[in-house]
């Protein structure tokens, strides 16, 4: 999940206090990008293409919120892969 940063002016419309999708760029395939050359770099996988499931939902953060972004690994020694 990527919550992106509320914009001022989605912040004076009145679209409630919680998070809102959102629409705008960056694409979620190139966060998702980022986001698994990131972990690559970190050391917590060798290679991105030993991911065979990915899903991702785009938010803006509610108007006291930080953007931020959650991940959920889960290894595929599990299912004997």
């Amino acid at each position: 999940m990527f919550v992106m940063k509320r914009t001022q002016k989605w912040s004076l419309q009145r679209h409630g206090d919680g998070p809102i999708w959102d629409l705008r760029k960056p694409d979620i395939d190139n966060l998702a990008k980022s986001l698994l050359d990131g972990l690559v770099a970190a050391g917590v996988m060798t290679d991105d293409n030993l991911v065979f499931d990915f899903r991702g939902v785009k938010f803006m953060c509610e108007k006291t919120g930080r953007p931020h972004a959650r991940v959920a690994l889960e290894w595929a020694d599990r299912w004997g892969v």
